[in-house]
């Protein structure tokens, strides 16, 4: 029984950081993983380079990363992806031959 609820609570705390949808962005699907991956890289890098904790992260800072998919159909495509603390996506767009278009996120 005590493992049980010890695995119950690492699922539960986990949870979270997981939650991210996939995203359409034009015709093809940018996948949760590769998000969620982008943001926590994008968060860790910031944290490292100003010697900061979690708990230093202010309710009004956002963050943003710039980053390319190399399975998307579109070549060259560049992807900006905005977020808060709480890894909720506030923006996410794909540039291509210059011109940005918004991606939509996708319920699963």
């Amino acid at each position: 029984m005590k493992l049980i609820q010890i695995v119950s609570s690492v699922v539960l705390f986990a949870l979270p950081a997981l939650a991210t949808n996939d995203w359409k962005c034009g015709t093809d699907t940018v996948y949760a993983y590769v998000i969620d991956r982008e943001m926590h890289g994008a968060y860790d890098a910031f944290l490292t380079l100003y010697s900061l904790t979690p708990s230093d992260i202010q309710d009004y800072m956002s963050f943003k990363t710039n980053f390319n998919v190399p399975e998307f159909n579109l070549a060259g495509t560049e992807f900006e992806l905005s977020f808060n603390k709480e890894f909720k996506v506030k923006s996410f767009v794909y540039i291509h031959n210059n011109r940005s278009r918004y991606c939509t996120e996708l319920q699963t």
